[in-house]
């Protein structure tokens, strides 16, 4: 009796072994002990930022130090590194120091001689460097959401007549881990978020618009 029952219990532990080996080889499992991993450690995924807007032509008057005590009005601790005819630099904390940049798109129209048509006006945001946020913390984007709309707003001030909003939107570019990676690239169009996100097995890139929906790509797509 005791050998049949010897016998069944190294039949199972023949057939228990591998399968939990199988189990946890799969690549599926291992992205989750890993995006577990992740997120219980909080680990920091430096993440490179671009808020664009563009605007239909308009005149646009120098930037100035009222500039900087509008958007120092509403926004927490922020530090005026630099100001310039077309742009400013300011430090807020967790996104260190942004550049704000005005600038103009324009083209060659041949006419008997060459004249620069503007096209465009276009205000770029960005942190000078990457901003190393938690994988817990990837809400803050919200706020780096309603810091945009201040200094766009800021901007939109200095033009001389009212212009619409031609573009509205929001770069993220983030390390991607290469193991257990099912799918090496791969493209996602998300109209409920407004995000495009496109893979490679180096980076994933996402583009939001609107810009406010920046925290909820990221917090889908940040670990696929």
């Amino acid at each position: 009796m005791s050998e049949w029952v010897n016998s069944i219990i190294l039949k199972i532990v023949e057939w228990f072994i591998p399968f939990v080996l199988g189990l946890l080889l799969r690549k599926r499992v291992g992205r989750f002990i890993i995006k577990t991993k992740k997120w219980l450690l909080n680990d920091v995924v430096p993440t490179s930022i671009v808020s664009i807007r563009t605007y239909t032509p308009v005149e646009i008057h120098d930037f100035n130090m009222r500039v900087y005590e509008d958007v120092s009005a509403r926004i927490t601790n922020p530090q005026l590194h630099d100001i310039f005819p077309d742009g400013m630099r300011i430090a807020i904390p967790t996104f260190g120091t942004l550049s704000l940049l005005v600038s103009r798109i324009t083209e060659q129209e041949e006419m008997g001689k060459q004249e620069e048509i503007v096209e465009k006006v276009k205000v770029t945001l960005k942190p000078e460097g990457p901003v190393r946020l938690g994988v817990r913390e990837v809400h803050l984007l919200n706020d780096f959401a309603q810091t945009a709309e201040i200094l766009f707003g800021a901007v939109e001030k200095l033009f001389a007549t009212p212009s619409k909003i031609m573009q509205n939107y929001t770069i993220l570019e983030v390390p991607r881990f290469g193991r257990f990676v099912e799918e090496k690239t791969f493209d996602i169009e998300d109209d409920i978020l407004g995000a495009r996100v496109h893979a490679t097995p180096s980076k994933i890139t996402i583009v939001v618009s609107p810009t406010s929906q920046v925290a909820k790509a990221a917090s889908k797509y940040l670990l696929v």
